[in-house]
């Protein structure tokens, strides 16, 4: 099951507006307030109940409803630490002690999800996994801590039922990395987790053609991870619909066009679908520079600080003026807080030369 378009006459903020969903990828992109998040949480409340339920008001699906669900992101994604007292039953591998799965949000399944991975980790080594799709499912947990840094990989797991990570620091529990990394990678986990718990180890993540939603997918990235995401996740899920939504611009650079929404409002407050102009080419926003997709996409028009516009206002007054001494302030202090590269610097100083001062 997969979103093919969405109509919300009036769903606030958003009235009369109406969304085509491709298959594949859809990233939504706007200021904040613009509607986003309740966007996604319009579709997120979208579960058909029967197979022949094809469309709700407002909601058009395509594919078959009894194949896919809604795995459900929201920004608090958390992977909350757990200690696990005894092992259980196989059937009780998505069961923790202390949580339950909330199947309209996977952000926070990081205790139940703890519980499963360390359940399979035992289950493997004696040869008791019943489900060969379960089985996939955990390997590819496994490959997953290696997926976005490299330096890191999965040990074992413990007699204290700790999961140890391979870092440049030596064996890591994975409880006591960094809040930042746990939830990036919850994101990924979260996704494998879901498929596997919805149909209880009979579908595998290549396999799933579901929809997932994911509110802020930026949220605790680094750029450098911000890069590359996405495409991890179409690598762990490539027959899924994914929508998200995001607030950098290193993820709509990798994007291309029809893969990105961007939304703004109206003199009234009603949000609607920017037309971006210039439309960027068949490489999309590949070509982009940060700041261009600052611009032209999210709608910054300067990219400056406020500091380095007031100094830069005040040189060109001096130039205008033609008053040198008016001008050597801004000129030094343009030459101390510019990028040691940026070509400016030697604009800026052959502008002041002109004038009759001294370069610094």
């Amino acid at each position: 099951m997969q979103f093919e378009s969405v109509t919300m006459l009036d769903f606030p903020p958003f009235k009369d507006f109406s969304l085509n969903l491709p298959e594949g990828l859809t990233v939504i992109a706007g200021t904040n307030g613009v509607g986003k998040s309740r966007l996604l949480a319009f579709l997120s409340q979208q579960r058909p109940t029967s197979r022949h339920n094809i469309n709700w008001p407002g909601v058009s699906l395509r594919g078959n409803l009894a194949d896919g669900k809604v795995i459900n992101f929201d920004v608090n994604r958390a992977l909350s630490a757990t200690v696990i007292s005894s092992l259980r039953p196989y059937d009780h591998r998505y069961q923790a002690e202390t949580a339950v799965v909330d199947q309209t949000n996977f952000s926070n399944v990081g205790r139940v999800f703890k519980n499963w991975f360390v359940h399979m980790d035992h289950f493997e080594m004696r040869g008791w996994i019943e489900d060969p799709n379960s089985a996939s499912n955990f390997n590819l947990c496994k490959q997953i801590f290696s997926l976005l840094d490299p330096t890191y990989r999965f040990l074992e797991v413990n007699r204290n039922f700790e999961v140890l990570l391979e870092t440049p620091a030596g064996p890591l529990p994975y409880d006591r990395t960094s809040s930042g990394f746990q939830s990036a990678y919850l994101l990924l986990f979260g996704i494998v987790f879901g498929i596997d718990f919805y149909s209880q180890g009979q579908q595998s993540a290549e396999e799933f053609e579901g929809c997932i939603l994911i509110d802020e997918i930026d949220v605790h990235l680094h750029p450098a991870w911000q890069n590359r995401i996405l495409g991890l996740i179409q690598e762990i899920v490539p027959r899924a619909q994914i929508i998200a939504t995001t607030h950098s611009p290193h993820i709509i650079q990798g994007l291309s066009e029809h893969q990105l929404v961007v939304l703004e409002t109206n003199t009234k407050g009603v949000p609607h679908i920017k037309e971006i102009s210039p439309r960027p080419s068949a490489y999309g926003f590949q070509g982009w520079s940060i700041e261009e997709i600052l611009r032209d996409v999210m709608g910054i028009e300067d990219t400056l600080s406020q500091e380095r516009q007031r100094i830069e206002q005040a040189f060109n007054d001096a130039l205008d003026s033609d008053d040198l001494a008016a001008a050597q302030a801004p000129y030094e202090q343009l030459m101390t807080m510019l990028h040691p590269t940026n070509p400016l610097r030697r604009v800026y100083d052959m502008q002041y030369r002109a004038m009759g001062g001294v370069s610094v």
